[in-house]
C-alpha cells in the first residue's frame, strides 16, 4: 500500500536523524503536517527550535505578545523560549509543514557557524524568503515512500539543507572570507572552543588561560569584554544548555546527567537547572522541554 504524502512526512518520525559536523551539531525531535481542517495549539514554550512552512491556508501567529498574520508561502520560527500559539483559521484552514530540533554551534570559525549565529541571534519570527524549502519537503517525503537503499543518507542531507534554508531566510548577513584579525577575537574564539571540548569536566580559569597563555585576570577581562559574558556565566550556559539536549534525547537520572555536563552535585545541578528554566530537570523531561502558559 502506497503512502501518502502526508503519511510520509509524519513517517520521518520513526527515522532517527541527527546532523554532526564540524560546525554544528542538529538532532531533529519530530516533523508534522496539518491540514483540511481547523485547529489550535495553544499558548506555550519550548527549549528547542520549531519551524512551520505555510503552504495553504490562513491563520495568525502569536509570538511573544506580537500577532503576525500567515498565509501560504510564510515561514515562521519559534525559538527556544519564545512563547507562541497558531491559531487556524475555520473557513481557510492552515495547512502546514512543522519540524523542530535541537541545535548547538560546534565551531566559531566558518561561514556556517557565521550564519547560525546570525540565525540564532535574530528576532524575525516570520518570513517569505523561503528557498527551496517547499521542493525539499517534497524531496523527503518522496524518499520515504521509495525507501530505497541510501534513504537515510539523503534524508540527513536534505534535512541538512532544510536547517540552513531556515538560516538564511531570516539573515541577510555578507559571509566575511576572512577572519577577523583582532587578537581579542581570536583568544575569545579559542576559549569558547575551549569551553565546548571540556564542558564535561571541571575547569578552572588557570586552566584556560594556560591554554591561551595569559593570566587569569587578563583573560578573564578579555572575555568579558568580547562577549559580554563572564567566563562562569559562558560555561554555566553551555552546561545547561547540553543537560536540556541529554534529557530530551535520554533516559539517564538526572544525577547522570549532571556529572555529564560537569557538575558531580545533582543538588547544585538542579538548583543552577531551576533558576535557568524555571523548573527541575525532571519536570523538563516530563513536560518534553514544553511548557504551557498558565
Amino acid at each position: 500500500m502506497s503512502l501518502s504524502h502526508q503519511d510520509a512526512i509524519r513517517q520521518l518520525n520513526q527515522i532517527p536523524v541527527r546532523i554532526q559536523t564540524s560546525d554544528f551539531m542538529a538532532d531533529i525531535l519530530w516533523w508534522g503536517m496539518y491540514e483540511n481542517e481547523w485547529w489550535r495549539n495553544y499558548l506555550h514554550v519550548h527549549s528547542f527550535y520549531e519551524i512551520c512552512y505555510t503552504f495553504d491556508g490562513v491563520g495568525t501567529f502569536l509570538c511573544n505578545n506580537q500577532r503576525h498574520d500567515i498565509c501560504a508561502g510564510d515561514l515562521f520560527i519559534a525559538r527556544p523560549g519564545d512563547y507562541h500559539e497558531i491559531v487556524s483559521s475555520h473557513h481557510h484552514p492552515l495547512g502546514i509543514y512543522f519540524w523542530s530540533y535541537s541545535l548547538s554551534i560546534q565551531s566559531t570559525q566558518t561561514d556556517t557557524t557565521e550564519l547560525l549565529n546570525a540565525y540564532i541571534n535574530s528576532t524575525d519570527s516570520v518570513s517569505r524568503n523561503v528557498g527551496t524549502i517547499p521542493q525539499v519537503f517534497h524531496l523527503l517525503a518522496d524518499e520515504v515512500m521509495r525507501h530505497e537503499a541510501g534513504y537515510i543518507q539523503s534524508i540527513t542531507a536534505l534535512t541538512t539543507k532544510l536547517l540552513l534554508e531556515t538560516a538564511r531566510s531570516v539573515t541577510n548577513i555578507s559571509i566575511q572570507t576572512n577572519l577577523p584579525s583582532d587578537i581579542q577575537s581570536t583568544v575569545a574564539r579559542e576559549i569558547i572552543q575551549y569551553l565546548k571540548d571540556n564542558y564535561h569536566q571541571p575547569i578552572l580559569i588557570r586552566d584556560i588561560a594556560a591554554q591561551v597563555h595569559m593570566s587569569e585576570r587578563h583573560v578573564s577581562r578579555l572575555f568579558l569584554q568580547s562577549t559580554g559574558k563572564t567566563i562562569k556565566t559562558y560555561l554555566t550556559d553551555l552546561r545547561l544548555k547540553k543537560a536540556c539536549h541529554l534529557l530530551l534525547q535520554s533516559s539517564d537520572p538526572v544525577g547522570e546527567v549532571a556529572q555529564q555536563i560537569g557538575y558531580p552535585d545533582a543538588r547544585y545541578f538542579s538548583t543552577l537547572f531551576r533558576k535557568q528554566y524555571g523548573r527541575t530537570p525532571t519536570l523538563f523531561r516530563e513536560q518534553n522541554g514544553t511548557q504551557f502558559a498558565e
